[in-house]
């Protein structure tokens, strides 16, 4: 009795190699779509390649450090206003970055109005939540000084001449 050879669809060792190769596609594909949708920006800090590895420039954080600026902002989140005290008066006009670690859709840039004194206020775009980095900078990008705030907001936020990472 002879036996009529099966059809090529019909052969396991065909598809235990396919299998696995028709799967990676369809798992690489999927990570491709996820990774290109969820996007979410660009790290905001400064950094240079130095050969092979990537440094973090810090000349405006030091040269805050050397003007010894520092600020406190204070949040009011319910009425949507921002408060700004410098330790010193700061010629030219100051903006307030605030800057939503996880998505970079999230982040905003607040002209700050002077009250004079060292303190500048603005209002706020809309309700903060979460935690936020907050950067406060001349226009002219000269220096910077940062800091952290934790919602609820209710304290004041020290900004420095520090890195936030």
């Amino acid at each position: 009795m002879q036996m009529t050879p099966k059809p090529w669809y019909r052969q396991p060792w065909l598809w235990f190699l396919l299998v696995p190769i028709m799967a990676s596609v369809v798992v690489g594909t999927s990570f491709l779509v996820v990774s290109y949708v969820t996007f979410d920006g660009t790290v905001r800090e400064d950094y240079r390649k130095e050969a092979k590895d990537i440094v973090a420039v810090t000349d405006k954080l030091d040269q805050a450090k050397v003007m010894q600026l520092s600020a406190e902002v204070l949040i009011d989140n319910k009425l949507g206003t921002l408060l700004v005290t410098t330790n010193q008066e700061l010629p030219g006009k100051m903006v307030l970055e605030i800057v939503q670690p996880t998505d970079v859709h999230g982040d905003e840039q607040v002209a700050l109005s002077t009250l004079g004194r060292g303190s500048y206020t603005a209002n706020l775009p809309k309700p903060l939540s979460g935690k936020r980095y907050l950067i406060l900078r001349p226009q002219s990008d000269e220096w910077r000084v940062q800091g952290t705030a934790y919602p609820p907001y209710d304290q004041p936020v020290t900004l420095i001449g520090e890195s936030l990472y």
